[in-house]
This record gives structure tokens, sequence and C-alpha cells, in this order.
């Protein structure tokens, strides 16, 4: 019934830029990409209006209103951010990273005699595809060429490479030996690097850094890949119409998907088999099948590829040939409709009634860029499919870095179809960072990523890369690997880089060592001695029931390392030692405590714990050498103070403080400026200011009248220990205290 835009509608009604910027009344917002009132509408006065040069506001005599001036320069050229510039479709704009200005997009025209008639650029027709595309290498000089990576200089000449003479995203994706890099400037098609994949010698293997050597199925895979269980994996994507606007860098949302699948199926560690064969229980390699929802309303609204001869047909498959084919297919033969997932949710559990009971890990995931058209009515296909058991992430693809309000009910839809806990289980981000190695898709296998914790393998001495161990216990666990202080970081062994056996065994400095067994170089295991003298002897190394282990304190040289150790719990020392955390602090039970003659039970305030028996000291001066202890009438007692044992504890009592760098850390009285009534006691003390009226901290001598809001973390790592902070998020609220 509305009638159509035309200048004077409410301008949320605009739904493109040009009509926005047209209304004298409107603004486009380009934070949210949305048309909104001019803020000059608020002046009412033609002297206010006239000051508002931020929103350059106009006085328009004839209606007696403010307006905003309108833009002067072209559409791209207005648009003062990536986001904005590059969500224009009408006249299509590019944004230059290196000047950040925003221009329009050059041979956009799909005629061929426009294209030709320009002299900047050059018409392609190949593949099935003619498009109009700037002209490349035309570089006068060797640098300026070699500066486009599209380009090579050959002869004196600058000449398009192999790669470089694909024009978009689709073609480069296709070609078997490219891929499409939307992130350089200009954005070009390059040549892949060699796949861990067609690597087939270990040491060869163990040179590349972005790999790894699966010792168990004598493979190398990619380093993020390590870690992969036995898996079958259904990725469910959205073929809709709004895929085919531009996404960030890449033109072509749906082109760009379909590249960033192909590129991960050309790293997986895929079994090799093929559709419809039986698959071994126990690879550690992976199975794919790929499912496109869309449609249109009571008609086909999910589809796969054919089941014919070398597609795997929406079908679980280990063979990337016939996987590559079904992703060519699906690109082919786009829905470019509406977001309907129903029976998209179908077809997934059929196929993952073919995945076999014998302890594989199933998942799903399902990629989004809008609002799910059918979300209310998918509640029996959404339990059947979660009765498969398979974990069901959710990824919503947004177009821009920023959010908008479009990929924001995006993740309404979608967030409730995932498994539980659903904050572990659902991700929103740009199409940039799907594509990048930390997407969702590279990490599947990565236990250190939010997916990954839930797919990937446990530790299992060799079995994943070094960079996946959390802390030294874990990374000493893996033979390969070697744990650095000074970074806190596990890394690979110096040692993989030597392939034969007499360098090898000369490389003293890295403590290197031939394996005969499994014909390559390692570092010698730490802490393999076979008598507690020889362990003991070692400082890094415990005896313990009767084997020689890594002490996991110990084996620290540096208090920050030594504090950050979570698979143990240590102790920095005065002497600059870090020690395993012993005693009472170790009890857990009051019984046990109690059976400790140095240690005694503390329960109050709701706090149950085990500590050392406090002020115990014969004589005055050892007793007041402990801050929590004071002597009276010939005896060493407790302080109101010292008595509580924790930060906690201690923080809650408003006359006491936790100093936690004293040794041993103490609960010790609190003296403040707030206490001091008189004037000249106040100005006798440092950190003391008299106020007028009264004492305050020298600090906020000169505090204003002030709100503040805290906004702090909240988070489960806030637990852990935190420098000499036991407990990191009661160290903040006592710190706030």
């Amino acid at each position: 019934l509305a009638l159509p835009p035309n200048g004077g509608a409410p301008c949320h009604q605009y739904e493109v830029y040009g009509a926005c910027v047209a209304d004298a009344g409107c603004v486009w917002d380009e934070s949210a990409l949305r048309c909104a009132d001019t803020p000059c509408l608020l002046h009412c006065g033609q002297m206010d209006c006239d000051a508002d040069e931020d929103n350059k506001c106009a006085w328009n005599g004839a209606e007696n209103t403010c307006y905003t001036t309108p833009p002067t320069g072209g559409a791209c050229e207005e648009q003062k951010t990536e986001t904005g510039c590059l969500a224009l479709e009408d006249p299509e704009c590019e944004w230059s990273r290196d000047d950040e200005v925003c221009t329009e997009k050059l041979c956009t025209t799909t005629s061929k005699d426009e294209c030709t008639a320009d002299s900047q650029c050059e018409w392609f027709e190949e593949e099935g595809a003619a498009v109009c595309t700037p002209k490349r290498c035309t570089a006068p000089t060797e640098g300026e060429c070699v500066a486009d990576k599209r380009c090579e200089w050959e002869g004196g000449v600058c000449k398009v490479t192999e790669c470089g003479r694909w024009p978009t995203e689709q073609l480069c994706s296709r070609d078997g030996n490219c891929y499409y890099d939307a992130l350089s400037e200009p954005a070009a098609c390059v040549p892949k690097r060699e796949s861990c994949g067609d690597v087939v010698d270990k040491c060869a293997c163990h040179e590349k850094e972005e790999c790894f050597w699966l010792g168990s199925k004598a493979k190398c895979v990619e380093s993020q890949y390590g870690a992969c269980p036995t898996l079958d994996l259904v990725v469910l994507f959205d073929g809709s119409g709004s895929m085919v606007k531009q996404f960030g860098h890449h033109p072509h949302g749906f082109h760009a998907l379909m590249a960033t699948m192909r590129e991960w199926v050309n790293g997986l560690p895929l079994s090799g088999d093929k559709a419809g064969a039986a698959s071994a229980a126990d690879t550690q390699k992976v199975r794919v099948a790929f499912v496109q929802y869309g449609g249109e309303y009571k008609k086909v609204q999910a589809k796969v590829a054919p089941p014919t001869a070398g597609y795997a047909g929406g079908r679980l498959s280990g063979d990337k040939d016939e996987l590559l084919a079904d992703i060519d297919w699906h690109e082919d033969n786009h829905f470019a409709k509406q977001t309907f997932i129903k029976q998209g949710l179908e077809m997934t559990t059929d196929v993952l009634a073919t995945s076999p009971v014998d302890g594989r890990r199933r998942a799903v995931y399902i990629i989004s860029d809008g609002k799910l058209d059918d979300e209310g009515r998918v509640a029996e296909e959404l339990e059947k499919l979660h009765a498969t058991k398979a974990e069901v992430f959710g990824i919503v693809v947004r177009r821009f870095a920023q959010h908008t309000e479009e990929d924001e009910k995006a993740e309404a839809t979608l967030r409730p179809l995932t498994s539980v806990p659903q904050d572990d289980h659902f991700i929103n981000i740009d199409m940039d960072h799907m594509a990048s190695p930390e997407g969702p898709l590279s990490t599947i296998c990565d236990p250190t990523t939010p997916f990954g914790k839930y797919l990937a393998l446990p530790p299992n001495g060799g079995a994943r890369p070094c960079y996946q161990a959390a802390n030294m216990t874990s990374c000493l666990g893996e033979a390969a690997c070697v744990w650095s202080d000074l970074t806190q970081r596990c890394g690979v062994s110096p040692c993989l880089a030597h392939c034969e056996a007499a360098p090898c065994n000369g490389d003293a400095e890295n403590d290197c060592a031939w394996d005969q067994g499994a014909g390559e170089c390692l570092p010698q295991k730490r802490c393999a001695a076979t008598t507690e003298g020889e362990c003991t002897a070692d400082m890094s190394c415990a005896w313990e029931r009767g084997v020689c282990t890594v002490d996991a304190c110990r084996a620290h040289t540096g208090e920050a390392a030594c504090l950050s150790e979570d698979a143990a719990v240590c102790e920095w020392s005065r002497d600059d030692v870090c020690r395993k955390v012993t005693g009472c602090v170790a009890q857990t039970s009051k019984g046990e405590c109690e059976a400790e003659r140095e240690c005694e039970w503390f329960e109050e305030e709701g706090a149950a714990v085990c500590t050392p028996k406090r002020c115990t000291a014969p004589t005055e001066g050892e007793c007041v050498a402990d801050k929590r202890c004071e002597w009276e009438g010939g005896v060493c007692k407790v302080t109101e103070c010292g008595r509580w044992p924790t930060e906690q504890l201690c923080s809650r009592d408003g006359n006491c403080y936790y100093d936690a760098l004293s040794e041993p850390a103490v609960c010790v009285e609190k003296e403040t400026c707030e206490t001091v009534t008189e004037r000249c006691r106040c100005q006798q003390q440092d950190e003391c200011f008299w106020a007028g009226d009264a004492c305050v901290e020298s600090r906020y001598g000169a505090c204003p009248t002030l709100d503040l809001v805290v906004l702090f973390d909240g988070s489960g790592s806030m637990t852990r220990q935190f420098g000499r902070h036991p407990h990191g998020y009661y160290a903040l609220m006592a710190t706030m205290r």
C-alpha cells in the first residue's frame, strides 16, 4: 500500500545510499548501513543550525527548517570507512587500505564494446566466463611489475603469471594450482603453496613449519589437523540470494564461500574413501558431505550434487576429487532465493544415518548469512538431527568487519539450532576471517579453539602439534616438543631438522638423540633415570612412586612461567626457585589436614581450608617478624587480620588488606587516611591529604564529582593463579574493595 520513496518519506524507508542522501532530511549511517534522520532537524533556529558544522547543517529559509547540506562528491568518495565503501552497490566501490580512500570501481560494465572502448580495461572471455577487468601487468619497470602479485618480469617485459590471468575469485579457485588472495592490494590470484598432504618424506615434512608428521598414520598433514580424530562432517551451507552480494573484499559472497571450501578440502587429512564405500573405524582422518539449503516457499529447499560417477553426491566422502566436484556443482547450481533450512536439516540427518557407530566423531557445520525464514518450524527436524549425537556448530558469515542488524537477526535464528553449550558452538565472523587459516573450518581439529576443543583428540604423546600444548607438562609429554620459559609456549624441537643419525647425535646444544625405532631425531627424554639418585640429581626431575618424572614446577627458570603452570600448583621462592606447593595447602579434607603436625583446619565464613599453623614462634623477635603475629603476655598470637588464611576472606574484612608480595603472603591490618580526623595528623602522613574537612588519600585529592562504571571480566579464565594471587577473580574483587 505504501507510496514509493520520493523525497520526504521517513528516512528508514530508504534502503540505498543514493535515495537516502537525495532527501535533505536524511543522512546515511555508515556504521549501521542504514538511512537515518539528520541531526540537523533538531535545530529549530537558523543560528544554531548554521553553527553546526560537524553535521554539515544549512538553514532552508523557504521551509524554516534545518537540513543537511547535500554531498558534493561522488557516492564512493563520500564514504569515509571501509565498511561503508564496500557496502555500496550502485555504484560499486573499492577501498584502498594504503590511502584509506574509497573510489569507484573501474571496468564494471557487462558490455564487451564498452569495455574495449575504455583504455583502462580489457575483455576476458574463457572457461564460460565473460567479464570486463582492469588491464594488468602494464608496468614499465621491474620493480613496479613484481610489486603486483599477478605479474612477473620476463625478458624486459611485465607479463601476467599463470594464476594472475584469472580475473575473478571463482575462476581462480577452480584452478587447482592457484588461490585467491582477497586481502592483497589489488586482490590477486596467486600460486598455491605445496600442500602438506603432497609431502611423503618424514624429514621433508618436518622441514615445513606449517606441516606435521602424523606418526601413527605415517602421513604429513597441515599442522592444524595434527589432532584430527576419525570424523564424519556435514557442511550445511546457505544458498540464499543475499549471498551474491559483496562480502568484505570478496566481490561475490557465494563464490567466496565455495573458494574457501575448496581451499579447505585441499588441505584436510581426508580418509581417501569414495562416497558409499566402507570406512575404517580408526583412520584419524576425515570424511565430508555438502548440503545446500535455501529455495522458495513450498518448493525444493535443499539439494546435493547428483550421486553419479565423479561426485560425492551429498554423501560422506574422503576423496578429494569427489568433494571438489560437489563444490563446483553447487557453485553452478546456486539457489539464490530465500533462506529455508528445514529440508536441509532433514537431508543432513539422512547423511549422518550412513555414518557407522564405531566410535568415530560426527559434526555438522551450519553456515548462514541471514535470518532463517522457517526458524519456528524446524523443531521435529532439529530433534532428529541432535539424536545422531553429532556436535552441531553454527557460523554466521557477515558481510563486513563490523556487525549489522542483518547478521544479528541471523545470529538470533541460527544459535538455537546448535549443540549445548551454545556459546561454545556458535560464532559470528566476517568472510575474510572465515577464509583465513584461523577460521572455523581450518581450526576444526585444534583443541585450543572454541570448536576444535569438542572434536580434537586428547593429548597422546606425539599425536598433536606442539603449539597446541597449553603448559610445560603437556608440552614435554609430546616427543618432538620443547618448552620455552621465555615465551611460555611449546615449540617444535630443533632436533627434527636433522635427518641423519650423525648430525643428530652431534647436536649437544639441543640435547638431540637419534631414535632408531622412529627413524628420526628427537630431544632426549627428560627424567628417564632409573634410580632415585640419578633422578634427583637433575633439579627438574622428581622421584615419585619408584618412577623418575618431570617436576613441572622446578623445571621452570622464571617467576612468570612458574606461576603460569596449570598442570601443577607452583610457587616462586625468594631464592629464585620454582617449587611445587606441598604440605598444608595440598590437603583438601579436615582429616588429612589435622593429620599433618604443622597444619590446622580453618572453617569460618563459608570457607574450609587447610593452612600452616601460624604464630608458634618461641621468641618475640621470631614472632613479630611474621606480619600475621603479635607478641602479647610472653606468647606469640595471631592478629585480628592475620587469622584470615585467604585473600578472599581477608579483603572482606574492612580493617584488613592482603599483602601478596610479602613472603609468606599475609593478611595485615589496614590503616587508611579516612580514619584520621585531625588535620595536623593527616598532614604528617605523606600518603594523606587534608581536603578541607576530611583526610583523604593524596592520590584522590583532586577528585571531581564523578560517576564511574567499572566493567570487569567474569570469565572462567579469571579463576586461575594470577602472579602471586592464587585466584585471579578474588584478587580483582580484593583490589576493588
